[in-house]
Order: structure tokens, then C-alpha cells, then sequence
């Protein structure tokens, strides 16, 4: 059995993905109100909404297929179901991490103690979940 049955249909999620963000990030407007100012004074929940969603998608698979090309070219096994099962958790909690960072920046209440929170209570799930029998 080979790794292109793993990696083939995850890299169309990829692609897909990363075409719906750059849609969201071209066609939708966040400002209800732009104003001579730069930034805007009110943001649309829906265009925010989809931002985080398409960006959720693109990192879980863009972090699950990294992950699971790694660990396919560091180890040659045939574990592949393995690989890919520990290569989605993981590029789940990355994703989480990253995207609650930039949730808290949005708010504007990251700050560098809160991000390495987030972090390290992604590094302990991580450790729990690899730890477990």
C-alpha cells in the first residue's frame, strides 16, 4: 500500500482550501463602515466568521499533510494509517493554537504570555495524547 492514498485526496483538501481562503480573503470586505481611516471602525461577523473558518481549514490540512510527508520520508515504514492518524492530531492542535492566537489578536488581548499559554497547554495535550497506551 502506498502513501498516495493518504496524501492524494489530503492534498485536493489542501488546494481547495487554500483557494476557498484566498476567495474569503479577496471578495469579502471585514468593514461595515471604511472610513477615511485605515482601519476599520466596525467589523462584519460573517466575513470574520468565514476568515477563521477557510483559515481553520487550510492550516488542519496544510499541518496534517506536512506531518504526514515527514513522517513518510523520515521513516520508511508501512504504518501509514498510524502516520496519518498522529499527523492529524496534531496538525488539530496546531491548528487550534494558532488559529485562538490569532482569535486573541483580533480582541487585541494576545499578548506574549498568553500565546505561550496556548502552546504549552497544546504541547501537554500532545504529550498526554502520545503518552496514552
Amino acid at each position: 500500500m502506498s502513501h498516495l492514498r493518504y496524501t492524494a485526496p489530503l492534498s485536493v483538501a489542501t488546494v481547495v482550501s487554500i483557494t476557498a481562503h484566498v476567495l474569503v480573503l479577496s471578495r469579502m470586505d471585514p468593514c461595515f463602515t471604511p472610513g477615511e481611516v485605515s482601519v476599520c471602525q466596525s467589523l462584519s461577523g460573517l466575513s470574520i466568521s468565514l476568515f477563521f473558518i477557510s483559515l481553520f481549514f487550510v492550516l488542519i490540512s496544510l499541518f496534517t499533510l506536512l506531518g504526514f510527508l515527514f513522517r513518510v520520508w523520515l521513516v520508511k515504514g508501512p504504518a501509514f494509517a498510524e502516520f496519518f492518524s498522529i499527523s492529524l492530531r496534531q496538525g488539530l492542535l496546531l491548528t487550534f493554537a494558532s488559529v485562538l492566537c490569532l482569535f486573541l489578536l483580533l480582541f487585541e488581548v494576545l499578548t506574549w504570555w498568553s500565546g505561550l499559554l496556548v502552546v504549552i497547554v497544546a504541547f501537554l495535550l500532545e504529550l498526554y495524547f502520545a503518552t496514552r497506551p
